[in-house]
């Protein structure tokens, strides 16, 4: 079964003239490249502090008097993993960092008609005051619903204080973005064999729990559809009447516990009636 180890903030790297730099050695795990990343921000003069969350592996970042800002570097991880040099790996860390750190990032126009619905824990949002606080909304189990602007370079959690700024309340950004997803079309592969995951881009795999219709076909041609959301882009499904089935998805959580460094839930939930519900 393959793993899909992408990020929850997503930058995007457009290739183009950097800094030149000695180079980068290939990181051997996300701790590595978030040390990486960590050096990356303290080398601009900007950048007032860069700390690493070693829990939920992010790290938290502030700009002259602007922040914090929090970003994940599983992406970024991937890419210098699969860059053939250490050249290309300088280049990738200098684009990535320089990505986040464009002072004209955080005076993008609100656009809702870029704002698209993740799933995400519980307790996801650690922000401190309520201003800063990020949107969200039960969804099942241990899971909410939360909500981000996707930019073309990067996604960003929509606030309380952006949200208002729109001129929306809760129940109308929900309709917005559920919209705005319905609207792009997408549709994930089916990968897999007994056990079966959704693949897609490494970002919206979980999204893809919020279309009712994609598993209402699915159930037609089950006998009782189970699914285990692990991780923000490792979504794992199978039929229950299937022998060892259900046993095998419980398992799936304590055996890649440590093999995931952005996991989302090993709870059972089942298919019933047009939604999940949590199993205990």
């Amino acid at each position: 079964m393959r793993v899909l180890l992408r990020l929850c903030v997503l930058v995007w790297l457009a290739s183009g003239p950097g800094p030149a730099a000695a180079g980068v050695a290939r990181p051997e795990t996300v701790a590595d490249t978030l040390d990486l990343l960590r050096g990356a921000f303290l080398a601009k003069a900007s950048v007032t502090r860069a700390d690493i969350d070693r829990q939920d592996m992010s790290l938290s970042y502030a700009i002259d008097a602007n922040g914090p800002f929090r970003v994940f570097p599983d992406n970024l991880h991937t890419l210098l993993r699969e860059a053939g040099t250490d050249a290309q790996r300088q280049q990738i860390l200098d684009d990535f960092t320089l990505a986040l750190l464009d002072p004209e990032a955080e005076r993008r126009p609100l656009d809702p008609s870029l704002i698209l619905p993740v799933i995400r824990t519980a307790n996801f949002d650690r922000t401190a005051g309520p201003d800063e606080a990020i949107v969200s909304a039960p969804f099942a189990g241990d899971l909410r619903v939360f909500y981000v602007f996707n930019y073309p370079r990067t996604i960003s959690y929509v606030s309380q204080a952006q949200m208002t700024a729109m001129g929306l309340d809760a129940a109308r950004l929900r309709e917005l973005a559920f919209g705005n997803f319905a609207a792009q079309g997408w549709q994930p592969r089916i990968e897999g064999e007994g056990l079966f995951l959704l693949a897609f881009d490494g970002t919206f795999e979980a999204t893809f729990l919020l279309d009712p219709t994609l598993w209402d076909v699915l159930d037609v041609q089950v006998g009782r559809l189970l699914m285990v959301p692990l991780a923000r882009d490792l979504v794992v499904f199978a039929d229950g009447d299937w022998d060892g089935m259900e046993t095998a998805l419980k398992g799936l959580g304590p055996d890649m516990r440590d093999r995931l460094p952005y996991p989302l839930s090993e709870t059972l939930f089942e298919w019933r009636a047009g939604a999940w519900h949590a199993l205990p």
